[in-house]
């Protein structure tokens, strides 16, 4: 009897590129292999993934020992392996994972065919241990980095039935979007260069309830205080703790508007229409959102040089555009949701 190969997969710990790593993952479960994701962030949405097993990321002193049972182990260039050792340790450390990338190159020290070590009868895994290297398989400058993890399924590993899909399902107590008229805002980010200012947040917030629309803030704990402060403390705030339970509330919302962040990726993989607002254009077209109907608000041209272009994009997203493309945002849906 054919055994059922085992993989583990070592991503990140950022929600949006733990997301992204999940459609990979995904789809390997899809095809018959057998699962293990390590994410701290994925961690906390593992009631949400019922094809296969998440885990925290482990002590990286006992990585050696734990995977000895899997057959082939992937790995995110970025996760903390990488960001743990100098760059002298690669070639030994390409020997162990196969490495793989989001961004357009990987150092060449970190890809390695590990097809050379696979015993007989591995033949499923042969694809799969010659991977090392870019996922931004290019069909299209359009496509976002979702698309391409799916794209990069089909035609690298040789997946078959490939889905650009996380695998996340709600559980039976939730329905989806079931407050159609509940929009998420998201105003916070782990750069600060990326945030769109709490004072324009707060009027496009008032702008939408005065259209009959229910906007609530949705901030991680540490930073309510602080943001109930700039709100005027005029608005709702969740209050939940956790990720799938931040998740499940998103989950029965109609929309999302947020700055470039992991809730905006969540909230796409929820199949939550999605309007983002980024400092960034060419780039970010990738690196957006990539599940359900959604936009992406920049400023419109290039600002340079860069330094003032951090410092002074937002002044060139005023609430009315946010809010007419917001108006235009729920046409769509409408269409892709009622089609």
């Amino acid at each position: 009897m054919e055994l059922t190969p085992k993989i583990a997969f070592l991503a990140t710990n950022r929600v949006g590129e733990g997301l992204i790593f999940l459609v990979i993952a995904n789809n390997l479960a899809r095809n018959g292999y057998t699962v293990t994701f390590y994410s701290d962030s994925m961690f906390e949405l593992r009631n949400w993934l019922l094809n296969i097993t998440v885990k925290p990321y482990p002590a990286l002193e006992s990585l050696d020992e734990m995977f000895v049972e899997f057959d082939l182990v992937f790995a995110a260039n970025g996760s903390p392996i990488t960001e743990s050792c100098s760059k002298e340790c690669y070639p030994e450390l390409a020997k162990k994972y196969v490495f793989i990338s989001y961004s357009s190159s990987m150092p060449e020290s970190l890809i390695f065919d590990h097809s050379k070590k696979l015993t007989a009868g591995a033949e499923k895994l042969i694809k799969l241990a010659r991977a090392s290297g870019s996922c931004l398989v290019k069909f299209g400058t359009k496509s976002s980095l979702a698309e391409r993890a799916a794209n990069f399924c089909k035609e690298r590993l040789g997946l078959h039935g490939v889905i650009n899909s996380c695998g996340l399902v709600a559980s039976d107590g939730l329905t989806h979007r079931k407050h159609s008229n509940r929009v998420i805002i998201h105003p916070a980010s782990n750069s600060p260069d990326r945030i769109w200012p709490a004072y324009k947040f707060n009027k496009l917030a008032k702008l939408l309830a005065a259209k009959d629309w229910d906007p609530v803030f949705c901030i991680s704990p540490g930073e309510r205080k602080t943001w109930a402060q700039r709100l005027d403390n005029q608005y709702l705030i969740s209050p939940f703790e956790t990720l799938s339970e931040v998740a499940g509330y998103i989950y029965e919302s109609g929309f999302m508007i947020g700055n470039d962040s992991g809730m905006g990726h969540l909230a796409s993989a929820l199949l939550i229409p999605t309007l983002t607002i980024s400092w960034r254009s060419s780039k970010f077209m990738r690196w957006r959102p990539g599940w359900a109907p959604g936009k992406v608000i920049t400023p419109g041209y290039k600002i340079l040089p860069k330094s003032y272009r951090l410092k002074y994009w937002h002044r060139f997203i005023s609430v009315r555009k946010i809010f007419r493309e917001f108006k235009s945002l729920v046409i769509q849906s409408h269409s892709s949701y009622n089609s």
